[in-house]
Order: structure tokens, then C-alpha cells, then sequence
């Protein structure tokens, strides 16, 4: 007679994933196949939509190390009730971990790959047998000597490794400025980071498609005081997203009007060398255009202003799908971000993007430069300053660095690289926090600054490196178990103008 399964309890999904957080993996020994199980890194958690975590390492019996996601269930039909087997965002997951399963449960992605299945309640049974897993694919003997190093010695790691990943993004943008103008490789970069970790890959798609000889001519042929107007619909046309102005910008346009004042035109809150008088209704020689303006701006708030005079850019929209809007703060919407861009880059329309970042660079002050990617309009941020840091130094300042070693402009280079080595912290971030705990940093007295924080995030990818699994192998079919969409595409595969990490010797 066959044993009757205990039932499975009633938890909660979200404690079934704290469980696998909370080491329950070590209890994971086979997948449902019988094939034996070793997790070598259980991921990080994921704070936002798609898998329970990230950049995991598990090794089956008989195959390499792989690299990707893990999502955790009550049941093995969790996967296709949320619709998970629809969804690309789940397409890098390599293992389904759950509480309980029957024999035939099976799991599929979306691009038809066949996921493992692990069942932690099996997995509370004795099973003396165990893969080899030699200290070449376990990362777990260099996260050992790093937890070791003295608290002097951790701060030069933390330094070596800031510095070398800023250099890898370097040599990244040196070598798409070989290939692209480079204003269009900072341009790429700018738009790519105002994504944030949600929206990146629409960004960056938008930024190609639309390159920024496009956006200057488009403003240029607008009257002055509309350019940037006309920089923010052309970008919410290529996006995909026409049609209505975000809440901010409507009460930003109630502020204006209260007011009395038109938008001024161009680098809101960026630098007072780029703002320009306000210009009433009826005031100065351009009168009749500035109430033009203020009847379109109208239009705007109530969600109808038209596109005209874009569209004759012949570029293909991106999908509204491929934008993230969902558990996406409303600050961090990709409305929100546009507006922010389109303030931004109607800034730097007359100097063009290299020409006007170059001095804030020579001019050695963090401060200035964060405030030239700082955006206000209305009494509403648009870019605040920790995105506007954030942005200085993962993208203006590698980039100009990269522009000075192609111009052999050493000076610049230097000065870039001393920018970045006094800027202060940024915003913490998941991959940040997950290894400051996996080297037990119990406070801030190791990372502190931005390049520390950076050295992180390089100690990070190292990690994942030693399993030996930087990508993942070819499936069955011949297809790669690993391939993602451009808009899924795995947060540790490198992105344009950054380089995998290159481990040097302090890294061993």
C-alpha cells in the first residue's frame, strides 16, 4: 500500500521563500528527476517583480555549475497559476524550489525550457550521497580568505576592486566610442541609467533608436522656447508612450501658471547658466508664441497634446509592453524618467553633451557635476541628486575618462578617476547589501564613498565567476538555457560600455 503524503501546510508564499533565504538550500540534495543537487550561492533576494532571486549557482549531477534565478512555490503548480510559464522575465530561472510536489509535476518557461524541480521536504531525508564540487566552481574558498583580511586589508580589497571595475567601464565606453560618436555612447549611457534597474533595456532600445544627432536636430528646429518641449515629446513618441503628461509635470504646469511663468527652456535646475528669464503671457517680442505655448501646455494637462511635428522622425516606436510599470515608484515611472532626460539633454542642445560635461570634469568637484545631472522644474525633482550622483559616477565620469585615454588627454583621465575616488556614497542597492553580508561588513566603516561601493558590486560578479559558471550551457535542443530577451536580460551579464570583471591579484 502505498505512503500517503503528509499535507503540505499552509504557509504563506513569501515565508516558503524565506525559508530557501534562511538556509533551508542546504536541505535541498535532488531534483524530482533523482538527479543529485549542490547550490553552490542561493541568490540574492529580489526586491522587485520576476524571480524570488537572483544569480544563483546550482550544479546537477552529471552537468557544469549553472548561473540564474531561482523562483520558490508552496506547490509545483504555483509556477503556471501566477502565470510565470508566460512570462519572459522568469526565462533565466534554472531552478523551481518547493515545498512539496507530486511525480509528474513538471515546470516550462516561456521559451519552452524544461526548469529542475526541488522539493525541500524530500529533502529533509537522509541521502549520504553528495556531488565533488572542487574549490575551482565553489565560490565559497575566496568569500572565506575575503571574510578573513583585517579591517585595513578589507579597505584596500574594497579600493582595488572600485577602481579596477571603474576601469573596466572605461575601457567599455573607449572601445563603443571606436564604434559610435561618442556623444551618442554618453548620451546611450545617460538615458540607460535614468531606466533605473526596471526599465534599462527600453531605455537603452529608445537611446538606439533614436540617436542624439536626431534629438538636436528635432529641438533646433523648434522655436527656442519650445525646444525642450519638443525633446520631451519626441522621446515619449519613440518610447511608445504618447498622450498624457505625468501628475508632476501637471502640477509643476498649475504651479507655472498660478505663477504667471512659462517652462523656462532648458536645464531646469541643472545650472544657472542654462535657465532663462520666465516669459508671461503677452510679454516681449515672442508674445504671440508664448501664449501658443501656454494653450498647448493647457492641452497637455488635460492629456491632448499632439505629436505633431515629431512623427516626421522616421524612427519605429518602441512596444508600450516592453516598459515596466508595475511595483515601479511613481518617481521612477517612465514618464517621469522622460521628463527628467528631456530637461536634461535640452541642457546641453547648444554645447553639445561632451562639450558641456568636459569642464565640470576638469574643474575637480563632485558637487558640480552632480548638480549640472540634477533636474527641478516647478518645485518638482524630475532627477534628484542621488540619481544624479549615481549617474555622475557610473557613466559621465568612466565615459570622459575613456575620452581622455582616446584624445590622450592624460589630465582629463587623471581628473576623472579623482572625481570618482572622492565622491561620496551612493544609494545602496540589493547586490550591495547582499555582500556586505556575505563578507560581514556589520556597519558602514568599510564602504564608505562611492568607489568602495563600486568595489562591491566588482567583489560581487568575481564571485559569481569563481563558480565557474559565467554563462549558462546549451540546452538539449541546442538553444541556450540562458538566452533572455532583451528586456529580461540578467542583472550580472554586462551591459554596453561595461566589461566583465577582470579579477587581479588581490581578488585571488
Amino acid at each position: 500500500m502505498p505512503i500517503k503524503k503528509e499535507r503540505l501546510p499552509l504557509i504563506p508564499e513569501r515565508l516558503a521563500a524565506r525559508l530557501w533565504q534562511q538556509r533551508e538550500w542546504r536541505r535541498a540534495r535532488r531534483t524530482l528527476d533523482g538527479r543529485r543537487l549542490r547550490v553552490l550561492y542561493p541568490g540574492r533576494p529580489n526586491g522587485g517583480p520576476g524571480p524570488d532571486f537572483k544569480d544563483a549557482v546550482v550544479q546537477r549531477e552529471g552537468s557544469p555549475p549553472v548561473l540564474g534565478d531561482i523562483e520558490v512555490h508552496r506547490q509545483a503548480a504555483g509556477w503556471s497559476q501566477h502565470g510565470h510559464h508566460q512570462d519572459a522575465r522568469y526565462n533565466n530561472v534554472v531552478l523551481h524550489v518547493v515545498l512539496q510536489a507530486n511525480a509528474e509535476a513538471a515546470t516550462y518557461r516561456q521559451d519552452g525550457q524544461v526548469v529542475p524541480i526541488t522539493e525541500l521536504a524530500a529533502a529533509a531525508q537522509h541521502c549520504p550521497d553528495s556531488i565533488q564540487v572542487t574549490s575551482r566552481v565553489s565560490p565559497l574558498p575566496r568569500l572565506r580568505r575575503w571574510r578573513a583580511l583585517s579591517q585595513e586589508q578589507m579597505g584596500r580589497l574594497l579600493d582595488q576592486a572600485g577602481k579596477q571595475r571603474f576601469l573596466n567601464k572605461s575601457a567599455g565606453f573607449l572601445r563603443a566610442m571606436e564604434r559610435e560618436d561618442a556623444e551618442d555612447v554618453v548620451y546611450q549611457g545617460i538615458l540607460e541609467a535614468l531606466g533605473y534597474s526596471r526599465n534599462r533595456e527600453p531605455m537603452r532600445e529608445l537611446a538606439r533608436r533614436l540617436p542624439w544627432r536626431e534629438v538636436r536636430d528635432t529641438a533646433w528646429a523648434a522655436p527656442q522656447h519650445q525646444r525642450k518641449m519638443a525633446v520631451h515629446r519626441l522621446l515619449l513618441a519613440v518610447a511608445g508612450l504618447p498622450g498624457r503628461m505625468s501628475g508632476d509635470m501637471v502640477v509643476a504646469s498649475k504651479v507655472r501658471k498660478a505663477q504667471g511663468t512659462s517652462v523656462p527652456t532648458g536645464g531646469l535646475g541643472v545650472s544657472p547658466r542654462f535657465k532663462t528669464p520666465p516669459l508671461r503671457r503677452g510679454e516681449g517680442d515672442a508674445g504671440g508664441e508664448v501664449n501658443d505655448f501656454w494653450d498647448e501646455a493647457e492641452d497637455m494637462e488635460r492629456g491632448a497634446f499632439s505629436l505633431e511635428g515629431v512623427q516626421a522622425v522616421n524612427v519605429a516606436p518602441l512596444d508600450p509592453g516592453a516598459w515596466c510599470f508595475a511595483g515601479v515608484r511613481p518617481s521612477n515611472q517612465p514618464r517621469r524618467r522622460l521628463e527628467g532626460a528631456a530637461a536634461l539633454l535640452a541642457a546641453y542642445l547648444g554645447t553639445g553633451l561632451l562639450a558641456g560635461l568636459l569642464p565640470l570634469a576638469r574643474q575637480k568637484s563632485v558637487a558640480a557635476l552632480r548638480d549640472a545631472m540634477t533636474v527641478a522644474d516647478g518645485g518638482i525633482t524630475l532627477i534628484g541628486r542621488d540619481r544624479a550622483l549615481d549617474i555622475a559616477v557610473n557613466v559621465v565620469l568612466p565615459a570622459l575618462h575613456a575620452w581622455g585615454r582616446r584624445e590622450e588627454d592624460r589630465p582629463l583621465s587623471l581628473s576623472c578617476l579623482g572625481l570618482y575616488q572622492q565622491a561620496p556614497g551612493l544609494a545602496e542597492n540589493e547586490i550591495s547589501r547582499e555582500m556586505e553580508g556575505l563578507l560581514g561588513l556589520a556597519g558602514p566603516s568599510h564602504v564608505r564613498g562611492a568607489m568602495r561601493q563600486q568595489g562591491l558590486l566588482h567583489l560581487y560578479q568575481v564571485l559569481l565567476e569563481t563558480s565557474g559558471a559565467p554563462q549558462l550551457p546549451k540546452a538539449h535542443d541546442g538553444r541556450e538555457l540562458g538566452r533572455l530577451p532583451p528586456h529580461a536580460r540578467k542583472a550580472s551579464e554586462p551591459r554596453q560600455g561595461v566589461t566583465p570583471p577582470s579579477p587581479g591579484k588581490f581578488l585571488v
